[in-house]
C-alpha cells in the first residue's frame, strides 16, 4: 500500500465525517511526524515500535496531553486502515491507551483506576501509560 495514498484517503474520510479543518490539520501533522520517524512500513508497525515512538516524543519534551493527541491520531489512522482499506492487521495503538502525566499527584479518575484494578498501567519515560 502506498502510504501517501492511504493518508490522502484518510484525509478525505475525515472530511466526509465532518471533522473540523483544525482537527484534520492536526491529525495530518501528527501522522506525518509518525511516518517520518518510523523505520518500517506502516503496515508492519508493532505495539513495541509504538512504545519506542512514545519514548521519542517524551524525549522531545512533549507533554502527556500532546502525546495523547498523537496516540488518538495514530489510533484513528490505523482504525481507518483496518475498517475502510481492509488492511488485515491489529491496531498497534490499543484502545484506551492514554498517558497519565500527573507524576504521583493523580486526579480522582487515575486514583480510581488504580484502586479498582480496572485498568493496566506501565511506565514509559517515567510517565504512566494506562490501558482501560
Amino acid at each position: 500500500m502506498a502510504i501517501t495514498t492511504a493518508i490522502l484517503n484518510y484525509r478525505r474520510f475525515l472530511k466526509r465525517r465532518n471533522y473540523s479543518g483544525h482537527t484534520i490539520k492536526n491529525y495530518m501533522h501528527t501522522l506525518k511526524q509518525f511516518v517520518v520517524w518510523v523505520d518500517v512500513p506502516i503496515e508492519e508497525v508493532t505495539h513495541k515500535k509504538l512504545l519506542a515512538y512514545l519514548d521519542y516524543l517524551l524525549d522531545r519534551g512533549l507533554q502527556p496531553k500532546t502525546i495523547n493527541c498523537h496516540l488518538d491520531s495514530i489510533r484513528g489512522f490505523y482504525h481507518y486502515l483496518i475498517e475502510e482499506e481492509q488492511v488485515a492487521r491489529a491496531n498497534p495503538v490499543k484502545r484506551g491507551y492514554a498517558l497519565c502525566g500527573c507524576r504521583g499527584h493523580c486526579p480522582a479518575t487515575c486514583e480510581m483506576k488504580r484502586s479498582s484494578g480496572s485498568s493496566r498501567s506501565f511506565t514509559t519515560g517515567g510517565i504512566e501509560l494506562w490501558s482501560c
